[in-house]
């Protein structure tokens, strides 16, 4: 029973460590994309890079200008 605590602890602590430590998630809201999208004029043409850590809705919104 011992040996099981001790993997839960060891598999735990990463766990617990990361969530200390990192930012949380912070999705862009659909009227902020919309936004971002007409003020920087974003053409079917145009490669966009998206540096953020979210889930890729400004990504999906320029995708969706050249289809």
């Amino acid at each position: 029973m011992d040996i099981l605590l001790y993997i839960l602890i060891i598999l735990l602590i990463p766990v617990l460590i990361a969530s200390l430590s990192a930012a949380p998630p912070l999705p862009t809201k659909a009227k902020d994309v919309d936004r971002l999208v007409r003020l920087a004029a974003i053409k079917p043409t145009d490669v966009v890079y998206d540096l953020g850590t979210g889930d890729g809705r400004l990504m999906f919104a320029a995708a969706r200008l050249s289809a």
